[in-house]
Parts: C-alpha cells; structure tokens; sequence
C-alpha cells in the first residue's frame, strides 16, 4: 500500500505558484471539513507584543509582523524564534495598519498624528512617506499593480495611491466621506483585501457587513451580513481574508470570534464560545493572519495577546485506484483572480493503491 498525502501536496503546490505570482501573504488550501483545535496556544502576551496589538501580518517564510499601537512601534518575529528580530518605532505615533511586500519592505500606517503612511525598507531605520492621509489607515493593502489602499475608519471610506506615480495625494477607492448604509457608503470601515480582479473588499464595521466593490465601481454589494440574507449575521467585523479557493474569512470584533466559509457556508471556527480570556475563548479580536501552515495568529486585543489556533484536521475525501489504471491527477488551484490554473499529472500504477489524505500541521 501506498499513502499519499494528497493535501499537504496540494498546499504545497498551491504555495509554490502563489509565491512566483508574488502574493506576499499565506492563502492556504482548506477542505471543507478542516477544524482548528479550539483551545488556543498563547504566541505573545502583553510583555512581548504590547497591550494594543492591533494588525497582525504574516509572510510566505512565516515572519510575523505586528503593530503596536500603544507603543507606537511595529515588531517583527522570524519564524522558531520567539524573541523579536526587529523593531520599528522612529517617528511612529500609534501605528494601526500594516502591509508588508514579498521583498520585505513594510508599509506602516502612521497617521493618526502624523497624517502619512511610511514605507520602511529592509534594515532601514525609518519610513518615508509614500501617502498622505487625514485620519488612522485602520488597514492597509497592496495589489498586484502596486497599488496602495488605506481604510480611513474615522473619514468612512477607503482611499488609494499608485506607489510608481510617484505621487502621494490618494483618491477615494470606496465611500463618499459619509457614514451611510446604502451601496455607495460605508460606516467606520476596518479590514480590507483587493483580489486579482481588482475588486475592493471592505469590512464595514459599523454596518456589520462585508462589501463587494468591482474596479472603479462605487456602489457596493453586500456579501455577507446584513443585508445578505443567507449568509451569517455579523457584529463589527474588522479583518477579513480569502483562502485559495476565495473562501471568505472574518475577524468578527463585536462577536469576539472568527468565522470561516466554504462551500457549506458560513461557520464559526475559533472563539465559539463567546466572549473571555481562556484559550478557546476571544475578546474583541481585531485582525488575523494565516501562517503558511494553516495555523490561525489572532491579535486578541482585549486580552492583550496574540493567540495561534492550531489546524487540527485538514483532510478532504479518500480515492482509490484500480489495477493497472492510468491515473490523471489534476489539481484546479484556484487564486483570489478566479482563473484557474490546471495541473495534469498522468502516473501509471500495477496494483490497487488507496490513496489517503492526512491532514498536516506545524508551527512555530
């Protein structure tokens, strides 16, 4: 008998394509069944990662990085090590969000007071302006066209710059500037994610939903929340992100948990029991990030630490081959553009052979 782990391949490979695209952050494979073991490992308490950790950021070799909004620094841990590597803290006045490139440049929200956005390049010892903004970029994003994207909770509505115009005026992406529920507003916007398509997603706090918008457009669709009937109800949602089959995935702030999707819909997967400080429990989490394990880093702010749920079980179903068949494994992976990219790989097999999925989990 032969045991293939068919889903740590296919994560592996996905991965593989996903870093010659350049996406700087963990899109992992996830079947439908996968569960994170509910009780939680502690990363980093309030000693280590400050009492307002707000974005957290993980990158394709697990780095992580994390803003810190009460010491107005950001640090940044390397994967096995549990001491941080780097800290960035000249000229920052309480940094909330955070991007970081495939060539480790980091982009740090620094406007609450300062009214600018940093780009800090590797090893430098402070940022440069690439954007100029009136309020607190509660996140941050970069697209595949190297372009910028703040959302401005406090202005309601989400702005963006092209990093190679040079320039560092933004125009508006999303929102009027008003705070509003109809499909051109938004009402104190967090977590934001721009997929290869180019559409905007936004985590509409206020409105406890989750908007859609399509390149250049500025009327929005709700796709989950209120307003999307059929989906899941929602309170202060703050971080969001798409698994690599475009499955959405929430931080909800006001339910103090995260909420994951797949082809079944919608279902909490860590911080189900409400509200608290034990290890399966959340209070107020404001972000999250995937490491490229499938791991769960959340910055529990409240508590006042970084919690790592652990992927307990990623196994999809089970195929078995017969005697002397041609088998022709094609693997669909499926990035956040929505184009497909097939890959055939024919084998030639003499004896029956059950092919097992396991599931697969590490961490730092």
């Amino acid at each position: 008998m032969i045991v293939i782990n068919i889903a740590v391949q296919y994560l592996a490979l996905f991965l593989t394509i996903n870093q010659l695209m350049g996406v700087p952050f963990n899109q992992p494979k996830f079947c439908p069944s996968t569960n994170w073991n509910p009780n939680a490992i502690t990363f980093a308490n309030t000693s280590i990662a400050g009492a307002c950790s707000n974005v957290i950021f993980i990158n394709k070799t697990n780095g992580i990085y994390i803003t810190e909004n009460c010491n107005s620094q950001v640090q940044v841990w390397v994967e096995g090590n549990m001491t941080p590597v780097r800290t960035m803290s000249f000229g920052l006045n309480q940094p909330q969000g955070l991007f970081v490139r495939t060539n480790d440049n980091v982009f740090i929200d620094n406007a609450r007071y300062n009214g600018r956005v940093e780009k800090w390049m590797l090893n430098s010892t402070f940022g440069r302006i690439v954007m100029n903004v009136t309020g607190p970029c509660y996140s941050l994003f970069i697209d595949f066209n190297s372009t910028l994207y703040c959302s401005m909770g406090t202005q309601n509505m989400v702005v963006k710059v092209p990093l190679n115009s040079g320039g560092v005026v933004p125009t508006i992406a999303a929102g009027t500037g008003g705070a509003g529920s109809s499909a051109s507003m938004l009402s104190n916007p967090h977590g934001i994610f721009v997929d290869n398509n180019l559409t905007l997603y936004v985590a509409d706090c206020s409105n406890n939903r989750i908007q859609s918008f399509a390149f250049n457009q500025t009327n929005g669709t709700t796709i989950a929340g209120t307003g999307a009937s059929g989906t899941i109800s929602l309170t202060c949602p703050t971080g969001i992100m798409f698994d690599a089959d475009e499955y959405l995935f929430i931080v909800e702030y006001g339910g103090s948990r995260i909420i994951g999707s797949s082809f079944n819909g919608f279902r909490c997967i860590a911080g189900c029991r409400g509200p608290g400080s034990s290890p399966s429990q959340l209070n107020t989490p404001y972000s999250f990030s995937f490491d490229s394990y499938g791991n769960i880093f959340v910055a529990d702010q409240t508590n006042c630490r970084i919690q790592k749920f652990l992927l307990s079980t990623n196994s999809c179903a089970e195929t078995t081959t017969s005697q002397a068949t041609t088998i022709t494994t094609t693997m669909n992976i499926i990035h956040s553009s929505k184009k497909m990219i097939q890959l055939t790989t024919p084998s030639k097999f003499t004896d029956t052979l059950p092919i097992t999925t396991n599931s697969h989990q590490s961490g730092m």
